[in-house]
């Protein structure tokens, strides 16, 4: 690779662990002078915590998948300013949507809400955004594919930013019919 970098100049980036020094690696090498140099630098950035943090947080993410899975718990975050609702696997089959589905919003919420339920639900999330209290509403739907009479009860909790505007609602919604 560095042969290539000195012959090129093409500069490359990479990570790369060392087994014999327990470390991680972000490796930039680039050519040192000008078109006709053969030499080449190498800045090499310690990013071992930084691996460790994200094996870490990958490590709990999958517990956390594996308990809401086995929980039949659905999750869901909707970004506020975009309105973009990202939601797990399974919270897509509980409302009927293709799992592989990745451009839903707010309206793909609400719009299978049935409609004597929607004026409690949305003042529900209205109530926890102004109050800062933890949205927790029961509702039925229709599902998305076969229009399916489903009961839901979804749990969340507003994020703020710095200044107090709402970024992100976060929760949790379990298919309560039976």
């Amino acid at each position: 690779m560095y042969g290539e970098v000195a012959l090129t100049g093409n500069a490359i980036r990479f990570v790369e662990g060392s087994e014999a020094m327990g470390r991680w690696f972000e490796v930039y090498a680039f050519r040192l002078g000008d078109q006709s140099s053969k030499k080449v630098g190498i800045l090499f950035t310690d990013i071992t915590e930084q691996k460790k943090s994200q094996e870490h947080i990958e490590k709990i993410a999958s517990t956390f998948k594996l308990a809401t899975d086995s929980a039949n718990v659905g999750v869901w975050s909707l970004n506020i300013k975009t309105q973009k609702i990202e939601w797990s696997d399974l919270h897509k089959k509980m409302w009927g949507y293709d799992e592989h589905l990745t451009n839903l919003e707010y309206t793909d919420w609400h719009k299978l809400i049935l409609p004597e339920d929607k004026e409690r639900a949305f003042k529900k999330v209205e109530e926890a955004k102004d109050n800062g209290t933890i949205y927790d509403v029961d509702y039925c739907i229709y599902r998305a594919n076969d229009g399916a009479l489903r009961c839901i009860r979804s749990v969340g909790k507003f994020y703020f930013n710095d200044i107090g505007e709402a970024e992100t609602l976060t929760g949790i919604s379990v298919d309560i019919t039976e």
